[in-house]
């Protein structure tokens, strides 16, 4: 019978707050399971996976685990590839009325039934997303931003980020820095979302020094005392007055942006 290593189980299970897993006669939950996937050919490290991230999806009937696999499979995932248990997991665990629902969402927005099963095939987890969540982004990014649903469908997590912490406030200054012709359109945009505030401050703040007061305004953040201590290494050349002015913008409450993204064309949101 194939395990994962005894302390990455124990660690998912009390991270999941599934002490049920337990419980489990492997026999009857989990041997025909893993079963059911290798007969797909699913690698035995992709199986492990499954048991460490998906101890609810190990618990289900052996007939509704088939039923999700079968649909994953239908939406076009490989078996081989590292993202068909993530799809299985995310499948299983909701019921199929919500997964139509959301399917519903993204219809409403024009995408094709090809384009949702790219977006799920490229991040299973996006079926997971809230219904409003869902509807908030879809909103944002292709009225307020003209994104079309293939370049969704293609980065499906930016979904997942929340828009007023991450998303709003790291576009206000890759689009300022657009404006200003420092970087070339977008080229920056999906990873820029995702890096660190660490990295993101280093590559889009510290490196255009002149424009920093302007930049950090924008960013409408308070930063910890770490990122303080991170700007502050990175601006050395800039005088301690202005430095000063600085810090005072990145303490003080930022301002939530409008939320009528809907209606946004403009290219830097501000307050």
């Amino acid at each position: 019978m194939l395990l994962p290593r005894e302390e990455n189980v124990v660690s998912a299970i009390i991270k999941g707050g599934s002490v049920a897993f337990l419980r489990l006669d492997p026999q009857k939950h989990l041997e025909p399971k893993v079963q059911i996937l290798r007969d797909l050919g699913v690698p035995d490290s992709s199986i492990a996976k499954l048991i460490l991230i998906g101890h609810r999806t190990c618990g289900q009937e052996n007939d509704n685990f088939s039923d999700a696999v079968k649909e994953v499979l239908e939406m076009g995932f490989d078996p081989s590839g590292k993202m068909f248990v993530y799809a299985v997991r995310e499948v299983s665990s909701a019921c199929k009325a919500k997964r139509e629902a959301k399917m519903g969402i993204f219809r409403s927005f024009g995408w094709s039934d090809e384009e949702i099963r790219l977006a799920i095939r490229h991040q299973p987890t996006c079926i997971a997303i809230s219904e409003e969540k869902l509807r908030i982004g879809l909103d944002f990014f292709m009225n307020g931003k003209n994104w079309e649903a293939e370049r969704l469908a293609k980065n499906p997590n930016v979904l997942s980020l929340s828009l007023y912490k991450r998303i709003i406030p790291r576009l206000n200054v890759i689009e300022f820095l657009i404006s200003k012709c420092l970087l070339e359109k977008d080229v920056y945009l999906v990873n820029a979302l995702f890096i660190t505030d660490e990295k993101f401050i280093k590559k889009f703040v510290g490196k255009y020094k002149d424009k920093a007061l302007e930049l950090m305004e924008l960013y409408q953040v308070k930063l910890s005392q770490r990122l303080c201590n991170l700007t502050e290494a990175l601006m050395r050349s800039i005088p301690a007055s202005t430095f000063k002015e600085l810090k005072e913008v990145a303490d003080s409450p930022a301002d939530l942006p409008n939320n009528d993204v809907g209606n946004s064309n403009s290219v830097v949101i501000t307050r």
